[in-house]
């Protein structure tokens, strides 16, 4: 015998004795509620006898008034939370990947100017200091810190367009299927 209940929408839901107490989802709002017997209300004085009640109709079961909901399952996943869920990755991707970009730029830059620094201090002092190659070294692995963050930086660019794309592919193209009873 199946149980009713209501959704936070008003709509009044049926489902199978075996769903109790699980998820399942409006057809009408798509909210997700847990399938529970509601407690019967307690009768008040001011209720007409139930010879004076109007009959009411029990929608069918399918039909979009008092409709039968489906049960939660991950087959039924919306486009909406597929784009939703690509986004959140892109963009944790993406700060990470800037995060990495800033480092190498700064990094390399200030690498560099401390390596031109030191070598023209070794070149000025006349023979008194050594360390050029050093400092020839540091500006170049400066200079490379650089270059790979510049790299990093056109990477992100190429991954967001990536991503801009695959999320107008699924917005667009991917086939919609909400677990709607409507037709």
């Amino acid at each position: 015998m199946p149980i009713e209940f209501s959704c936070s929408c008003g709509r009044r839901l049926q489902v199978a004795e075996d769903l109790s107490g699980r998820d399942v989802r409006c057809p009408v709002c798509f909210k997700v509620v847990t399938a529970v017997v509601a407690p019967p209300e307690p009768p008040t004085a001011d209720l007409a006898p139930e010879a004076a009640r109007p009959l009411r109709r029990k929608p069918r079961p399918g039909a979009v008034g008092g409709t039968q909901a489906q049960p939660v399952t991950s087959s039924r996943v919306s486009k909406l939370s597929v784009a939703g869920a690509v986004v959140s990755m892109s963009a944790l991707a993406l700060a990470q990947m800037f995060e990495s970009i800033t480092l190498a730029i700064v990094g390399g830059l200030a690498g560099a100017l401390i390596s031109i620094i030191a070598w023209i201090r070794v070149r000025a002092s006349g023979g008194r200091l050594r360390g050029s190659e050093f400092a020839s070294t540091g500006l170049a692995v400066g200079l490379g810190g650089v270059a790979s963050g510049l790299a990093l930086l056109l990477l992100a660019v190429v991954f967001l367009v990536v991503m801009i794309y695959v999320i107008y592919w699924i917005l667009q193209l991917a086939p919609v299927d909400c677990g709607s009873s409507r037709r």
